[in-house]
C-alpha cells in the first residue's frame, strides 16, 4: 500500500498513504463511492483475533469513508464463526455460542475447516489464486484500497446501490425487510442479492493473546440469514436507470433462527440487516449497505 501519514484527530497513523485526498474532507479520510464488505472468520479461543478486529475498526474504518457522509465508513465488517473450528467450541470458561447454521454454510463456501488458522478473512470475496478467498489479516489493507480507489487513487465509481427498508414490531419481535435496487452503471453477468442480520455489543469471554477477558465485546457478529445464506437472483437486465424491488422478508427474532434469540433476548436497538450484491459466476462482490433494524 503506498505510504502516507494519517491524522485523525490526535491519533498519527502511518501505515497508510495516497496520492491524493480531495478537499473539503478531514486530513487523512479517504472519501470513496463504493462499500466494502469484511467478511471475518473469527473465534472466542482465538488469540489473534482482537488484533485483527482492532485493523478493521483502528485503522480501516476511521479513513476510508463514505464520499456523501463522511461519518459514515465506507467499509462493512461481519464477525464470522465457524462451527468448523475448534476455536469456537463452547466450556465453562467460554459458553456462549457464536456459532449459527447459516455462518457455517458460508464458512464450508469459503473453505473452512478444523486446520484453518484463524483469522482469516475475506474482502468483496476476492480469490487468490485456486478459489482461497481467504486472506491474512495483513493483507486487509491493500485489498480494500483496490476495491475502492483506481490506480491514481480516485474513487472508484459505484455501479450499483442497495437501498434497505426495514419495519420492526417490537411487541412479538418480527421485523418485515425489503430492498431496492439501482443500476447506476451497465452490468454483465448475472448477480445475487443476499441480506442478513448482525448484533453489537454482545459481552461475552474472549481470548486476547494468553489473557481470557471476562467482558469482552463481541460486535458485527453475524446472526442469521433473511434469504438463505447466498441470497436470491436479481431478475432484471442490470442496464443503467434500471431499478428493482424485492419481496418482503419475515423474520421473527426466536430460537427458529438462532438459538441465542431467547424470550428474554431483548437486543434489538444492537442490530443491524447487511445486504450485498455479488456475480453468481465470479462470487466478487459488488456492492454492500447496512441499516439498524430499529430507530428510536
Amino acid at each position: 500500500m503506498k505510504n502516507i501519514i494519517i491524522y485523525i484527530g490526535i491519533i498519527l497513523l502511518s501505515w497508510l498513504s495516497c496520492d491524493k485526498i480531495e478537499a473539503p474532507y478531514t486530513t487523512g479520510m479517504i472519501a470513496a463511492e463504493k462499500t466494502v464488505l469484511i467478511e471475518k472468520f473469527t473465534a472466542h479461543v482465538c488469540q489473534n483475533c482482537p488484533a485483527a478486529s482492532k485493523i478493521i475498526e483502528d485503522e480501516l474504518k476511521p479513513i476510508f469513508v463514505n464520499s456523501s457522509d463522511i461519518n459514515k465508513s465506507a467499509i462493512i465488517s461481519v464477525a464470522i464463526h465457524p462451527g468448523q473450528s475448534n476455536l469456537t467450541n463452547t466450556s465453562n470458561n467460554y459458553n456462549y455460542d457464536f456459532t449459527t447454521e447459516n455462518s457455517n454454510q458460508i464458512s464450508d463456501y469459503f473453505g473452512i475447516t478444523l486446520e484453518t488458522s484463524l483469522p482469516k478473512g475475506g474482502v468483496n470475496r476476492l480469490e487468490q489464486g485456486n478459489g482461497n478467498r481467504l486472506w491474512n489479516k495483513d493483507n486487509w489493507s491493500e485489498l480494500v484500497e483496490t476495491q475502492l480507489l483506481d490506480e491514481n487513487s480516485n474513487p472508484l465509481q459505484k455501479n450499483i446501490d442497495i437501498e434497505i427498508n426495514t419495519s420492526l414490531n417490537t411487541t412479538n419481535k418480527t421485523l418485515v425487510v425489503s430492498s431496492v435496487i439501482n443500476v447506476l452503471n451497465n452490468l454483465e453477468g448475472n448477480y445475487h442479492l443476499a441480506l442478513f442480520i448482525m448484533e453489537d455489543s454482545i459481552i461475552a469471554p474472549q481470548k486476547d493473546g494468553l489473557e481470557r477477558i471476562e467482558n469482552y465485546r463481541h460486535d458485527h457478529v453475524y446472526r442469521c440469514a433473511i434469504n438463505e445464506w447466498n441470497g436470491e437472483p436479481i431478475n432484471i437486465d442490470l442496464q443503467q436507470g434500471t431499478e428493482w424491488s424485492t419481496e418482503q422478508k419475515t423474520i421473527v427474532f426466536n430460537t427458529e433462527h438462532n438459538n441465542n434469540w431467547t424470550d428474554e433476548w431483548n437486543n434489538l436497538n444492537n442490530c443491524h440487516v447487511v445486504g450485498y450484491i455479488y456475480n453468481s459466476e465470479t462470487g466478487i462482490i459488488e456492492e454492500a449497505a447496512q441499516k439498524p433494524i430499529y430507530d428510536e
